[in-house]
């Protein structure tokens, strides 16, 4: 034990002290391509090329939640292809955004899984297996919330938490 002890301490003092860095910080937007009606005249492409044009600008890594029922047309499609194209990376956000709460876990699964070839396809080469839950609801009980997280653990998923919200969501009328 002495020994195990000494070995310890002598990696611990030789080990060189991890650089200092600033926090890390992720800007996520929920529920893309398409969130609401837009205003007359402009399509889910024109709104979304100019989200990216903005966050490019001002140097912004972002991971976008994505709704894959949106994607309903080539526009849609394409608007994804371009966040991609940007450098931003995307997260699974359910098929069609409903609350954990109400759905059975088989309900759960079917909702996680049925986007998933569509972010594998317009997520390539990126990390799209970020879960992000619609509402924020991880579901109606304990018992939920744990077997919620077991379907994400046993699909690859990790869960990215929300800190500080400002309504990232209500892209539209902006």
């Amino acid at each position: 034990m002495t020994l195990l002890l000494a070995a310890g301490a002598a990696m611990v003092l030789g080990a060189a002290a991890p650089a200092p860095h600033g926090p890390e910080i992720a800007i996520t937007i929920d529920d893309l391509p398409v969130h609401a009606p837009y205003p007359p005249g402009l399509t889910p492409l024109e709104v979304n090329r100019e989200m990216i044009a903005a966050l490019k600008e001002a140097h912004v890594p972002v991971t976008a939640f994505v709704n894959a029922a949106n994607v309903t047309d080539e526009g849609t499609r394409e608007a994804l292809s371009e966040w991609r194209a940007a450098g931003f990376v995307f997260g699974n956000h359910t098929w069609s955004h409903p609350h954990l709460s109400e759905l059975t876990i088989p309900q759960f699964e079917d909702e996680l899984t049925k986007g998933e070839p569509i972010l594998s396809k317009l997520g390539a080469g990126s990390d799209w297996r970020w879960f992000r839950y619609p509402f924020l609801d991880e579901g109606k009980d304990e018992a939920q919330r744990i077997a919620g997280r077991q379907i994400l653990a046993k699909h690859g998923y990790r869960v990215a938490d929300v800190t500080m919200s400002f309504s990232d969501w209500q892209f539209t009328p902006a």
